[in-house]
């Protein structure tokens, strides 16, 4: 990666050199001293639950209360509606293609892409993960920098770590698998439920939800109101851990010092796209999550971008990496401090014979699927089949030669472009209740070049995934 061509040694040659570095509408980059820093990710968390960004009150007291504390609270919009390849845009300020973790064989981050904890670590932090989620092992690459990554369970070394915050230079990531599926009700949950809520089950698991993944089949809406209820006390359940997490900060020694930053990766749909769950397809409640950064004092100035103004979920590196004292290199997304506007282009790879891409400008979104393979219409319940059969099971296998098969054409096939018909581009608006689509030819034609654009910058020119493998080896 590109460096940039400033440099800075101390706090004020850092605050210096960022300013001359700075574009045209720029803010300078936050001077030192670095604080603590605290990185909470969720997965599955939707924007529209947090009542204290317009939600159904009662769901989020304790997001509500960082919320009103924050500098910074809003709408972000997620690199991808899959896990890996948003988590690892948030954790290296580039976006999916950039970073090339975009298909379920591809779970080894190159070694010249520098991850959010080790550029840390290359400025004095110590820095500490925690998770529960089995898809984010330490050998993947993302977690390198971390000097443990360990089982988050009840929380309980997590918030003692946090707790323990004052002036050192430490930076903890803890990720939060809840309220992603599988939802759970434990004993302690009931006392949520409400009149209308209807019978619910002690634990819902993935393979129920997997029918409802094929865009064909419907969702009943008896049970798109149960997973919704299963999914509100969820939602309870991650809002009370971030409030215990961050607890002991708010009454230790670092409670102005530090730099909290809480988000979620990706959404969560209940058919609204004809899909449930998440990764999927792009649509609206896949790619719009919440994100809160309340920022030490004498940063608490540094963001000056509307609230009102949704920004792109990879913005994150950038701020936590500046407000550490360090520099970014000019392909990764620009910090929060920086009051300019970037794309907000949502990327996802091998969606069952297809790609799908996504912008967001104001309430309009455009979307933009291209296929490099025939639609296949047995694809999801042959899925299915194989996610519920033993795991040598002739189901088993016949879905892997189908995946294998489909990748091989993707690998082969311009991701943008696709080779089985010309990309198919769509306008949505988001409204106060959802969305809908709707027709403006022009409007279309004028986003998809900027989708283009957006897509191209610091890419170059479109080349295959093999050819752009090639083109990354030594």
């Amino acid at each position: 990666m590109g460096r940039p061509s400033c440099r800075g040694a101390s706090a004020l040659l850092l605050l210096l050199a960022a300013m001359a570095c700075a574009r045209p509408g720029d803010a300078p980059s936050p001077a030192p001293p670095p604080p603590p820093i605290v990185l909470i990710t969720i997965e599955g968390l939707r924007r529209d639950v947090v009542g204290g960004l317009g939600g159904e009150p009662g769901w989020t007291p304790n997001l509500d209360r960082l919320v009103h504390d924050a500098n910074w609270a809003g709408t972000a919009i997620t690199p991808s509606s899959s896990l890996v390849p948003s988590l690892v845009s948030v954790l290296t300020g580039l976006r999916p293609w950039q970073h090339q973790m975009v298909s379920p064989g591809q779970r080894q981050l190159e070694a010249g892409l520098v991850p959010l904890a080790e550029r840390l670590a290359a400025l004095g932090y110590e820095a500490r993960g925690y998770t529960d989620s089995v898809q984010l092992g330490a050998g993947h690459g993302w977690a390198r920098g971390l000097k443990s990554y360990t089982a988050l369970r009840r929380g309980n070394q997590a918030a003692a770590d946090i707790a323990s915050l004052a002036d050192r230079r430490a930076f903890l990531w803890i990720h939060l698998t809840t309220p992603g599926a599988p939802y759970v009700r434990k004993p302690w949950m009931v006392a949520q439920l409400r009149p209308g809520d209807p019978p619910l089950p002690r634990r819902v698991d993935p393979a129920r939800l997997e029918p409802y993944f094929d865009p064909a089949v419907d969702l009943p809406p008896a049970l798109r109101d149960e997973l919704k209820a299963m999914y509100r006390l969820n939602v309870i359940a991650a809002d009370a851990m971030v409030g215990r997490l961050l607890q002991g900060l708010d009454k230790g020694p670092a409670a102005e010092r530090a730099l909290v930053v809480v988000t979620s990766v990706f959404g969560q749909e209940f058919g609204e796209h004809g899909q449930i769950a998440a990764g999927g397809n792009l649509g609206r409640y896949g790619i719009e999550v919440p994100l809160l950064v309340r920022l030490p004092r004498g940063l608490d100035g540094g963001i000056r971008l509307p609230r009102d103004q949704p920004v792109s979920l990879t913005r994150v590196f950038a701020t936590l990496v500046e407000a550490a004292g360090g520099e970014v290199a000019p392909e990764v997304a620009p910090s929060l401090f920086r009051s300019v506007t970037t794309p907000l282009l949502s990327e996802l790879y091998l969606a069952a014979g297809a790609n799908e891409f996504s912008l967001v400008e104001g309430n309009a979104q455009l979307r933009w699927l291209a296929r490099f393979a025939d639609p296949r219409p047995g694809f999801y319940a042959l899925r299915l089949e194989a996610l519920r059969s033993e795991k040598d099971s002739p189901a088993r296998e016949a879905f892997r030669r189908t995946m294998a098969e489909l990748t091989g054409q993707w690998r082969q096939s311009p991701p943008l472009s696709g080779r089985v018909t010309p990309p198919e581009a769509w306008l949505e608006r988001w409204t106060e209740g959802g969305v809908e689509r709707f027709d403006d030819p022009d409007r279309a034609r004028q986003m998809s070049a900027r989708l283009r654009l957006a897509w191209g910058r610091f890419v170059g020119s479109e080349r295959t995934p093999e050819q752009e493998a090639a083109s990354r080896r030594p």
